[in-house]
């Protein structure tokens, strides 16, 4: 699978979705939530384990204006596709780097729970995605 410029929004959420109001800024497309519901660090990377091994490959299609989720024990991996009119599709391996990049940036790996995060990420249909 070849990326281009479609994005794709990507959050790791406990349970249900948090809320990003009161997020702290990293840079435009990529913030760490600061109040949500807790997440075990090991979960989050066992499911970048799960995604980068298990059908690495396999696409997911998220049609316009929805979400894709992957639901992992006490959390979800939502990836939103927010561009009214087409759909795009995202390989478990790309949402398992997305996921990565937000475990890197907003968890500490020797701390046993993180908040999670908000990435923008890159689907397959070229098209941009605000």
């Amino acid at each position: 699978m070849h990326l281009l410029s479609t994005t794709i929004f990507i959050s790791i959420l406990a349970l249900l979705f948090a809320s990003p109001v009161a997020a702290l800024g990293i840079h435009r497309d990529m913030y760490c939530y600061r109040e949500s519901a807790e997440v075990p660090t090991e979960d989050i990377q066992a499911l970048i384990t799960e995604l980068e091994t298990i059908d690495p490959t396999e696409t997911a299609s998220i049609l316009a204006s929805t979400y894709y989720s992957w639901p992992f024990r006490g959390m979800i991996l939502c990836v939103f596709n927010k561009f009214i009119m087409h759909h795009t599709h995202l390989a478990r391996n790309e949402a398992a780097k997305a996921l990565q990049t937000i475990f890197d940036k907003c968890c500490d790996k020797d701390e046993p729970w993180c908040m999670g995060g908000y990435q923008q990420w890159h689907g397959d249909s070229g098209l941009y995605l605000d």
